[in-house]
């Protein structure tokens, strides 16, 4: 199967499970144009595109890409190399990032919906669009307690590649590009790993 293929997998699949509103349509077709483009969606041709913008540093409440080698990754059970995450604040030598990719395609939308409800700030552009995100607030109940999973703190020296800054009009296709790079475990085990974390 395809990168394309696959992908066309994955937003089907979502489009069953009734994640996708009409305001997702126009993304969801410049994610298409864009996979088909690239014939083959793969973290190296994401991060070497002339179409999406790099960025020095993330900026807290906006959305990343990038390539990430763990510095404890012989002693974690699973690490995802290719993160897509939102921006939560700084940490010790780096930041505290959701990683969605840690979440089932309907959990990971009902916490985007969630976010994008409760926490999400418009600014006067996609520059200045952003979630208003803490620790605090993501505790506040509801679809944010699927937020557990991707909590996850990132070291700036182990990013491997250019971070990618997903525009504003992407950020819900974007989380059914099959992007991930798991290491150790498939997505299909990381994804039950997460609902047992959850149900607990």
């Amino acid at each position: 199967m395809s990168s394309f293929q696959s992908f066309q997998k994955i937003a089907d699949t979502a489009t069953f499970a009734g994640v996708y509103d009409k305001n997702a349509e126009d993304s969801l077709l410049w994610f298409r144009k864009e996979v088909s483009r690239m014939t083959g969606v793969t973290p190296n041709k994401i991060v070497k595109s002339e179409d999406l913008q790099p960025v020095a540093r993330a900026l807290k409440g906006r959305m990343y890409m990038y390539g990430y080698d763990p510095k404890l990754k012989k002693t974690l059970p699973y690490y995802d190399t290719f993160p897509l995450i939102i921006m939560v604040g700084p940490a010790k030598g780096g930041f505290y990032g959701l990683n969605l990719h840690y979440l089932d395609i309907k959990r990971r939308a009902l916490l985007f919906d969630a976010l994008n409800d409760k926490l999400f700030r418009k600014g006067s552009s996609d520059e200045f669009d952003r979630f208003m995100l803490s620790f605090e607030k993501l505790q506040s109940g509801g679809n944010l307690r699927f937020f557990e999973p991707c909590w996850k703190h990132y070291l700036t020296n182990n990013i491997k590649t250019r971070i990618i800054k997903v525009p504003t009009n992407y950020w819900k296709a974007a989380l059914f590009l099959p992007t991930d790079r798991f290491q150790k475990k498939a997505r299909s085990t990381v994804w039950r790993e997460s609902r047992k974390i959850l149900s607990n």
